[in-house]
């Protein structure tokens, strides 16, 4: 078993929790009009990826053996000179974070944005999607890490109804991404019993979200749910899920499912199927709580969760 920290790792202040792992950001509009050096670019470039081999030691000293990486590590990186991220100096300081991860066996895997649909109907969408994911890879094949769903690159299903479409997306991936590949059920678009057929076609094992999941059940209970897509990862290698809760004072209201999705601060409750799938350590279980790291400390201490 192993809880998953996503993205950041925050450290308590006089003013409050504040993050320390802080991925630096392009902006697309400057970047047309020549706002940014190459020099820039490049310092953008690595003080993520350092930022990132600095804050290492605390995950591995905290004991989290899962950790997602940001999606903007290399933020524009496909309207720059690809030296820019293409280099040495990248190339060394993400190896020795995957030297590192392997070395204290920690599960490194990625989540790319809501703008990567591999099923859209925009084949300029699905290039850039593509693009974004074998991007993504490329950073995991730096750090040496192993070319399987392991090392997950987790993407949604994208446009409702187009399955055909989201399959043809996954076989035109290079081989080092659709090999680290897999899917999540959604709020809206896929449920589970959705993405079944086109893992089935693909291979691409299926990440379970139960609380995407308590939104588009498709005709599954959550056992069933998370059952099936445990089914889907092939032997040898746990399969990865996701918990979160709504923010606890929605209950009160009638809100609408658009504000029912957002994430509470701390973990509040894990269904009993998923719990007990962690503790036997069957499966493992990214924390999108908002709290990150204290949201799974506090898990472990409150809800009795192995960390």
């Amino acid at each position: 078993m192993a809880l998953g920290l996503c993205c950041q790792w925050l450290e308590s202040t006089p003013k409050g929790l504040k993050n320390i792992l802080v991925s630096r950001t392009l902006q697309m509009g400057r970047l047309r009009r020549g706002e940014y050096t190459k020099e820039k670019i490049l310092g953008t470039y690595l003080a993520n990826v350092q930022n990132l081999a600095e804050v290492f030691p605390k995950i591995i000293t905290a004991g989290i053996k899962s950790f997602r990486i940001s999606s903007s590590l290399l933020p524009l990186f496909d309207l720059v000179d690809p030296t820019l991220w293409d280099n040495p100096a990248i190339k060394n300081a993400l190896r020795k974070i995957g030297d590192q991860a392997q070395q204290h066996k920690i599960r490194l895997t990625m989540h790319p944005g809501q703008f990567c649909v591999l099923s859209s109907d925009s084949p300029k969408t699905v290039a850039n999607s593509i693009k974004e994911i074998e991007m993504h890879a490329w950073i995991m094949d730096q750090m040496g890490l192993d070319q399987s769903p392991f090392y997950s690159i987790n993407i949604h299903g994208g446009k409702t109804a187009a399955e055909d479409r989201l399959i043809a997306g996954i076989q035109q991936l290079n081989f080092s991404a659709r090999n680290r590949l897999t899917l999540e059920n959604c709020e809206f678009a896929y449920a589970v019993s959705h993405l079944m057929d086109v893992s089935l076609e693909t291979r691409v094992p299926i990440v379970f979200d139960s609380h995407h999941h308590t939104f588009n059940m498709g005709g599954f209970n959550g056992q069933r749910a998370m059952e099936a897509a445990i089914s889907t990862w092939p032997a040898g290698i746990k399969p990865l899920t996701h918990v979160s809760n709504s923010k606890p004072e929605y209950a009160k209201f009638d809100v609408p499912v658009t504000r029912l999705r957002e994430h509470s601060d701390m973990l509040e409750t894990v269904p009993q199927y998923q719990y007990d799938a962690n503790n036997k350590g069957a499966i493992d279980i990214d924390v999108e709580a908002k709290s990150k790291n204290y949201a799974i400390f506090d898990a472990v201490e409150k809800l009795g969760l192995i960390l």
